[in-house]
């Protein structure tokens, strides 16, 4: 199993894996309802998972867009000349809109309702891992991370990059904190970096020692508490209106797995 979603308001659960078969599970009685085959390697990287904020389409392996109201039918193939599609992201504020980064570095903002990109966003060396939206006011910027060690922040409305974030090593993972005004990055030598979201400076640098990669990020809903997944820990972080945030102490170590 490469990715897992969890679609809270029909209580489904959806895991991709490396061998390009998604399947879905009932939460209410754990079981598998439904299983889709894709082509490996006909549509891009088989890691590759979003779910809709609203609506019923899930995105799988590649830019393949699935309607689970129409008993998991492809609606849609998104197409383009940039290399194998890497990390997808649903834009919660225009919901017809999502973001896609490539192997190439490539950024690339696409409609529902079109199977070409609207446009592109040049800039990342390396590939890109890691995508995000966030909300500044009246403003909606898109955030990428990638593996030249830089997090990327676009106008979307100019369609440039406006600033660069410089972090250690290469960024896996990045999360705009829905609550706060904070953007979280998390980085292949288990560093993440914690910047503001209204002015992107760094407010602050966390090491979470020899757990390996930062490779995920996710928050509690109304709650400052974010969870952090490591190559071989798990670690919960609490952000503080000061700027705080320290990985709790041991007696609060979610978990360990070799």
């Amino acid at each position: 199993v490469s990715c897992v979603k969890f679609i809270a308001r029909k209580q489904l659960i959806v895991a991709m894996t490396d061998l390009a078969h998604l399947h879905v599970y009932d939460c209410s009685c754990v079981t598998k309802i439904e299983k889709i085959s894709f082509e490996r390697g006909d549509y891009g990287t088989s890691t590759l998972l979003a779910v809709h904020p609203i609506l019923p389409y899930v995105l799988a392996s590649g830019l393949v867009l699935l309607n689970w109201d129409l008993s998991w039918k492809t609606t849609r193939i998104f197409e383009s000349e940039a290399v194998t599609a890497e990390t997808v992201v649903f834009n919660t504020r225009d919901t017809n809109s999502f973001a896609s980064g490539s192997y190439d570095g490539e950024v690339q903002v696409w409609r529902l309702d079109s199977s070409d990109p609207e446009y592109s966003l040049i800039g990342h060396l390396k590939k890109v891992t890691c995508l995000d939206f966030v909300t500044c006011g009246d403003q909606q910027y898109l955030i990428s991370g990638s593996y030249d060690s830089t997090v990327k922040i676009w106008d979307l409305q100019k369609r440039e990059c406006i600033c660069t974030l410089e972090a250690m090593s290469p960024v896996h993972c990045v999360l705009a904190h829905p609550n706060l005004p904070v953007i979280i990055t998390g980085t292949e030598h288990g560093i993440i970096h914690l910047w503001n979201s209204t002015d992107f400076r760094l407010k602050r640098t966390i090491s979470l020692g020899g757990g390996g990669p930062v490779i995920t990020l996710g928050c509690l809903m109304g709650s400052p508490r974010v969870v952090i997944g490591q190559e071989n820990a798990f670690f919960a972080m609490d952000i503080h209106d000061d700027w705080g945030g320290q990985p709790q102490g041991r007696d609060n170590f979610i978990g360990k797995f070799q």
